[in-house]
């Protein structure tokens, strides 16, 4: 019955992060929704209820595991954005994006399990996804839509039900299996199945690719947990997972700003 609890709360402290970002997310532009779509929302709790249930080995291992997941995620928004940018509908598109999503992190499977490997398939890739889609961050312009009462709560709810799924599984799967699948998009694919009837397919395409760029800060935060977990200073690992992105986001958030003035 404790347990049962604990993980009723957790549930409920993960819906809550989450329906706080998305009401930030739909009440501002695109870029503001990518700003806020690439923070830790899902993966961040998941890694913290994690560690409230193994130790920094287990961290290390799952966080160096779901590294390189990162551009199976990269994959999934250019592959929903090429359809979305011709009109076709949200559910080829994700089920065209996930099928794929899930081919390419078993492919990432097979790089050595080392840090260089990872940093170097990141490094290899996630430059070319960026600059190959760089153009398709302008969409059609931003139309205002009024929000459904289910809209936030059926989104939150997804996400909580995958992070603990994952987190009461994790002792059966192990930390590579557990790395790879808390790094599944699911904030991301909760976006663009609720707002893409809504907002129109551009410019959700729009506000996903940007979010590719604003996912360098999480994969610096993954970096630093996996590093501080790999030398048993765990706690400070999981500061450095949410602060960083955040700090990385706020700075592109001013540099936005400075350039606006300019």
């Amino acid at each position: 019955m404790v347990a049962g609890l604990a993980l009723a709360l957790k549930a409920i402290a993960t819906a809550g992060t989450v329906v706080l970002a998305s009401t930030i997310a739909e009440r501002t532009r695109p870029a503001i929704a990518a700003m806020i779509l690439a923070l830790p929302v899902s993966a961040g709790p998941g890694y913290l209820l994690l560690a409230l249930q193994h130790d920094a080995a287990f961290l290390a291992s799952a966080s160096l595991a779901g590294l390189p997941v990162n551009i199976s995620t990269a994959v999934l928004v250019v592959i929903y954005a090429a359809f979305a940018r011709r009109g076709m509908d949200v559910v080829p598109a994700l089920a065209v994006g996930g099928v794929v999503w899930l081919a390419v992190t078993l492919l990432l499977h097979l790089l050595p399990p080392t840090l260089f490997a990872a940093a170097l398939a990141l490094a290899i890739t996630y430059p070319v996804i960026l600059w190959a889609t760089w153009s398709w961050r302008r969409g059609p312009p931003h139309q205002t839509v009024a929000r459904r009462w289910y809209d936030v709560p059926v989104r939150a709810c997804l996400v909580a039900t995958i992070v603990v799924t994952i987190v009461s599984l994790s002792d059966w799967i192990g930390p590579v299996a557990t790395g790879s699948a808390l790094l599944f998009p699911t904030t991301y694919f909760s976006f663009m199945l609720l707002m893409h009837r809504r907002l129109g397919g551009g410019l959700v395409a729009s506000a996903m690719i940007q979010s590719l760029f604003m996912l360098i800060g999480f994969i610096g935060g993954m970096l630093a947990l996996y590093i501080c977990s790999s030398r048993d200073h765990l706690t400070l690992g999981l500061v450095l997972l949410f602060l960083i992105p955040v700090i990385y986001a706020l700075s592109v958030l001013m540099w936005m700003g400075w350039r606006a003035r300019a």
